[in-house]
C-alpha cells in the first residue's frame, strides 16, 4: 500500500488489457479531493440539520425515522476523520477517493430503505461522488463505482419492497444507474483530455526551457556584446562579452543603465531622439565600443536590444580582409614576375663572363645582381606567406625544445650572439605548431640581428615566459635601441622596412603565422616589459575559442633603425 503523495507518473494505457492506468497525481488532485469532501460535509450537515430540527418529516416520506437519524449522525461523524486524513495525507488520492465514494453509496442506500425509496430523489446525492471517481480514478475504478452505485440502488429498492410491502420502482432505479454510468464515463473523458493537455503543456514547457537555456548559452558565448533594456532603461539581460566590454559585474542586472554605464545611457537617449543617425564609437574602459540599438517590437515602449562591438577590432578585421585580398593578388603578381626575373638574373650572369667589361659596366652588373636578389627574396617571402600549409599544434615544453633550436640558429650566424632563455620556467608549455614557432623565432631573431647590433658589440637576445590573467606569454627582447616613434604603428605592415636591402615581410609573416596558431603578437611599449631592453615582442598564447586581438600600436614610440 502506498502512502503519502502519489509519485508523478505519466498518463498511460495499461498494456495488455487496454485499461487506463491511474492518472498522474499532482497538487490539483488533492485540491479536487478536498473540494469533493467539502461537498460531502455540506450534504451530511444538511441531512443532520433536517433531522435535528424535525423538518425531515416535511421533506421526506419516512418509513423508519430511527434508521434515517442514525445514518445522518454516522455520516456526519464519518466526515470528520476524513477531513483529517486529507489534511495529513495519510493515504493516497486513489484510496481516499474510493473510501469516500464507498461510504456515500452505503449512506444513500440506507436512506433509500428509511424513506419511500428512489422516488424521494435522494439518488441525485450520488451524482457528485460518481463524477469524482471519473475525475480522480482510473476508468476501471470509475466504471466499478458506477456499477456499485447502480446495484446499491436496485438492492435497496428490492429490500424496501420486501420489508415495507410496497411497489418497487425498478424502472427509475435502472434509469438512475444508467445516469451514473453516463456521468462516470463523461467525467473520465473530460479528465483524460485535461490531463493530456496538461502533459502536452508540460512537455512544451520543457522544450521551451531547453531552448531558452540553449539560447542563453549561445548568447553568453558569442564575442559580440549583447544587452536587453526595458522601457525604463533597466538591464534585463547581458552576456559575458558585454560585461567585459563595459567593465561591469553581474550586479548590473536589473539596475538602471545610467548607474552601470552612463556613456551607453547617453548614447541610447541620443538614438531614441534620432534613430536614423549612425552610432558613434564611445570610449569605455580600455576599448573603443560601437553601440547599435534595435527595438524588439513595434511600440515605443518595446524592449531595446543593444549590440556592442569593439570598434578597433571591427576596423582591424576589415583591414585584415583587405590585406588578405592584397596578399593573394601580390602572390599572383610575384609568381608572374619570377620568370622574367630569372631571365634577367641569368642574362646578367652571362654578361658578367664577357671579357670586354670595364669597371663602370661591372658596377652596373653588381647593381643588377643586388636588386635581382632582393626582388627574389621578396618573391620568396610572398609565396612562402601564401603557402603556409596546415597547422599541426603540439604541446611544446620550451625549456626542453629551445636549446636545439637556438643551437641550429647560432651555427649559421656570424658575430657575437647570445640568446638567453634561462628565465623560462622548466614546466612552461605551449600548444603550437613547432615548425611555425621555429620560423617565428628565427624571424624575430633575424630582425634583432639586423637592427639591434651597434658598434660590433655582442647581440643579446633575452626570452622570458610566464602566465598573466590565465594567459601564457613569451617575450623576445634584444639589447638594441628599440622601436620608437611613428615606426611602431607600421612595423607589422607588409613591405615596411628601414633598410635599403630589406623586404619588409619578416614581421608580417610572423604575425600571419601567429594568427594561424591562435597566438597574439604585439610590440611591448617602451617602459613596459623587461627593463633596459630594446625592441620587445610579446606572444600571447590564447585559449581555444578566443579570438586573436590586434595590437594597439598607434600611440607607441618607434625605432631609430
Amino acid at each position: 500500500m502506498s502512502t503519502g503523495t502519489d509519485s508523478p507518473t505519466a498518463f498511460r494505457l495499461n498494456g495488455a488489457n487496454g485499461h487506463a492506468a491511474p492518472p498522474r497525481r499532482s497538487s490539483d488532485d488533492w485540491v479536487a479531493l478536498r473540494t469533493f469532501h467539502l461537498y460531502r460535509c455540506a450534504v451530511a450537515a444538511a441531512l443532520f440539520g433536517l433531522f435535528a430540527t424535525g423538518f425531515h418529516d416535511n421533506v421526506f416520506d419516512l418509513r423508519w425515522p430511527g434508521l434515517f437519524g442514525l445514518i445522518c449522525i454516522v455520516y456526519l461523524l464519518h466526515c470528520l476523520p476524513c477531513a483529517v486524513a486529507i489534511g495529513r495525507r495519510w493515504l493516497n488520492v486513489t484510496l481516499l477517493t474510493q473510501a469516500f465514494v464507498g461510504a456515500d453509496i452505503a449512506a444513500v442506500a440506507g436512506l433509500f430503505l428509511s424513506t419511500a425509496g428512489v422516488q424521494e430523489g435522494l439518488g441525485v446525492l450520488l451524482i457528485a461522488p460518481i463524477a469524482a471517481t471519473g475525475l480522480l480514478l482510473s476508468r476501471r475504478l470509475a466504471a466499478f463505482n458506477a456499477a456499485a452505485a447502480s446495484m446499491a440502488v436496485l438492492v435497496s429498492e428490492f429490500m424496501r419492497h420486501l420489508l415495507q410491502q410496497t411497489d418497487a420502482e425498478y424502472l427509475q432505479a435502472g434509469l438512475l444507474g444508467m445516469l451514473f454510468f453516463l456521468v462516470s464515463l463523461t467525467a473520465f473523458a473530460l479528465a483524460s483530455r485535461s490531463r493530456a493537455h496538461a502533459a502536452l503543456a508540460e512537455e512544451r514547457k520543457g522544450e521551451l526551457d531547453d531552448l531558452s537555456a540553449l539560447n542563453e548559452r549561445i548568447i553568453q558565448q558569442v564575442q559580440v556584446g549583447l544587452m536587453v533594456l526595458d522601457n525604463e532603461s533597466r538591464v534585463r539581460m547581458l552576456n559575458q562579452a558585454a560585461r567585459k566590454m563595459l567593465g561591469i559585474g553581474p550586479d548590473a542586472l536589473d539596475s538602471r543603465l545610467m548607474s552601470s554605464s552612463p556613456q551607453l545611457a547617453w548614447a541610447l537617449e541620443a538614438w531614441k531622439l534620432s534613430p536614423t543617425l549612425p552610432p558613434e564609437p564611445m570610449g569605455t574602459g580600455p576599448r573603443l565600443i560601437l553601440p547599435k540599438f534595435s527595438r524588439l517590437g513595434s511600440g515605443e515602449h518595446s524592449p531595446v536590444l543593444v549590440f556592442l562591438e569593439d570598434a578597433r577590432r571591427a576596423g582591424e578585421q576589415a583591414q585584415q580582409m583587405k590585406l588578405a585580398s592584397l596578399g593573394r593578388l601580390t602572390a599572383s603578381i610575384a609568381h608572374e614576375i619570377r620568370n622574367p626575373l630569372s631571365a634577367i638574373s641569368h642574362a646578367g650572369q652571362l654578361l658578367e663572363e664577357s671579357e670586354h667589361l670595364d669597371d663602370a659596366d661591372r658596377r652596373m652588373l653588381n647593381i643588377v645582381h643586388r636588386h635581382t636578389r632582393r626582388i627574389d627574396d621578396i618573391i620568396k617571402g610572398i609565396l612562402g606567406l601564401s603557402r603556409r600549409g596546415d597547422t599541426v599544434a603540439l604541446h611544446l615544453n620550451l625549456s626542453e625544445w629551445l636549446p636545439a633550436v637556438v643551437e641550429d640558429y647560432a651555427q649559421g650566424k656570424r658575430g657575437a650572439l647570445a640568446i638567453d632563455f634561462s628565465a623560462i620556467p622548466a614546466d612552461f608549455s605551449v600548444l603550437m605548431d613547432p615548425n611555425h614557432l621555429q620560423q617565428i623565432l628565427y624571424n624575430l631573431w633575424d630582425n634583432a640581428d639586423r637592427h639591434a647590433r651597434m658598434d660590433d658589440r655582442e647581440l643579446r637576445i633575452e626570452m622570458v615566459a610566464g602566465t598573466e590573467d590565465d594567459t601564457d606569454y613569451l617575450i623576445v627582447a634584444d639589447n638594441g635601441p628599440g622601436i620608437r616613434g611613428a615606426a611602431a604603428s607600421s612595423v607589422m605592415e607588409p613591405f615596411y622596412t628601414t633598410r635599403n636591402d630589406g623586404t619588409g615581410l619578416g614581421l608580417y609573416i610572423v604575425q600571419g603565422l601567429c594568427e594561424c596558431n591562435n597566438v597574439s603578437l604585439d610590440l611591448v611599449p617602451p617602459g613596459e616589459g623587461l627593463p633596459k631592453a630594446g625592441a620587445q615582442f610579446r606572444l600571447l598564447f590564447l585559449a581555444p575559442g578566443e579570438s586573436v586581438p590586434q595590437p594597439e600600436l598607434t600611440d607607441m614610440p618607434a625605432p631609430s633603425q
